[in-house]
């Protein structure tokens, strides 16, 4: 291994070069989640499909009701009904018209469509106190957008607007990158499963449910394992996970101790000529997190966090939502900005460190306010709660002092 420490930025960069776009599926609307769009879609039907009233009240033609007003109402007769789903058009003569609801296809003998406000409401006989004009109150054929214009381009968000527009043309499934399959394996002896019992010298296992819950926040489905420390076993679980998934995400094992075994599992997979590998980095120029490395093993990435909490979570955010990005082409950046800070920061930092923070807008100026907790070691889990965001220290920096401008991702 070439042991080669980079700067998160650096790793992003990297992710981008040597993580591909998973190939494409279609999909119903029902399914999508956010996802990005692979193809031009054109629309297969005019929008409307034909004319139809914008309002409750009746069809006419408006030249019969120019001269209407409420001393000297226009006498209409009513000689159909046409309601939103309705496929007759009744035929209309001068000076008779049609009772139409919102949605209602406008009968062809009709150019304009009267309030309902504007008659008495008549069933048989209707009076018209307000004159229209021709095509006033008249949705034409097409209005929005006819067949064969394109209606959606290639790269595009679907958010819930563009799932509106897909369903209204009646366009029922789309292509988009396939979602990624995700498994996460936490590593370690001294991780006790929810419900049992906690020996002496055990913890539960935070990291497996908390990064869990996050895939699950950005719409990622996932299947969540864990193994002790024994090397043969570990090797064996991961290239089961990556024979059955796109991405793979450990927890611990990645330092220099006595039992982080992954460390050796990577050697073993360098080593392995049945397994194309390739290392995009051996550590992370930061705090916390720095242990952690990423290779690619049979073109799939092989994310490998520190068993710490806080250094799990922060890598994560910063390089393994850079991952999924790459896979789905569905951006997922976090935000950069200046902040003023709120608390202190003692330490200084020789490398780039993040420290957990909330970030807030502030009452008077609108700025950003960073908060900072008191608890910044990388194992706490408590100090991590209403945090939103990092406060990214550069390397070189001294203590950071209450007031002071400083740098945000969130």
């Amino acid at each position: 291994m070439t042991k080669e420490y980079v700067t998160y930025v650096e790793a992003q960069k990297r992710i981008r070069e040597n993580v591909h776009p998973l190939p494409g599926v279609s999909m119903r609307l029902e399914q999508l989640r956010g996802d990005i769009l692979l193809e031009n879609v054109y629309a297969p039907i005019n929008q409307p499909p034909f004319p139809r009233s914008p309002l409750d009240g009746y069809a006419v033609r408006g030249s019969d009701t120019e001269h209407a007003s409420p001393d000297r109402p226009v006498m209409m007769e009513v000689v159909g009904r046409v309601y939103a789903g309705s496929s007759e058009t009744p035929s209309m003569k001068a000076d008779q018209c049609v009772r139409i609801m919102t949605g209602g296809r406008i009968p062809p003998d009709a150019d304009a469509v009267i309030r309902q406000e504007d008659t008495d409401g008549g069933e048989e006989i209707v009076k018209i106190y307000k004159g229209v004009h021709a095509w006033q109150n008249y949705c034409y054929e097409g209005e929005d957008f006819h067949k064969g214009d394109l209606l959606i381009e290639e790269g595009t968000v679907l958010d819930f607007t563009v799932v509106s527009l897909l369903a209204g043309s009646g366009v029922s499934q789309v292509k988009v990158p396939k979602r990624p399959r995700v498994t996460l394996i936490s590593t370690g002896d001294e991780l006790r499963p929810l419900d049992s019992p906690l020996p002496p010298g055990h913890i539960y296992d935070s990291n497996l449910y908390g990064l869990g819950a996050r895939l699950c926040e950005l719409g990622i489905s996932h299947q969540s394992l864990h193994i002790g420390d024994h090397a043969d076993p570990v090797r064996m679980m991961v290239m089961s996970a990556l024979a059955d998934s796109d991405f793979v995400i450990t927890t611990g094992g990645v330092s220099v101790g006595q039992k982080d075994i992954l460390v050796n599992v990577l050697e073993e997979l360098l080593e392995d000529e049945n397994h194309s590998y390739e290392e995009i980095f051996y550590g992370l120029q930061m705090k916390p997190g720095s242990p952690s490395k990423l290779v690619m093993v049979d073109g799939k990435p092989l994310l490998c966090l520190s068993g710490n909490p806080f250094a799990a979570i922060a890598v994560f955010e910063l390089v393994g939502r850079e991952i999924l990005a790459a896979l789905t082409e569905r951006p997922l950046p976090m935000k950069q900005g200046k902040a003023v800070l709120r608390g202190s920061f003692p330490k200084s930092s020789r490398g780039e460190r993040f420290l957990r923070t909330r970030i807030t807008r502030g009452d008077v100026t609108g700025g950003l306010v960073a908060e900072i907790s008191e608890a910044n070691s990388s194992g706490q889990i408590r100090s991590m709660l209403g945090c939103n965001g990092f406060v990214d220290i550069p390397a070189g920096s001294g203590p950071l002092t209450d007031g002071q401008e400083v740098s945000v991702l969130y």
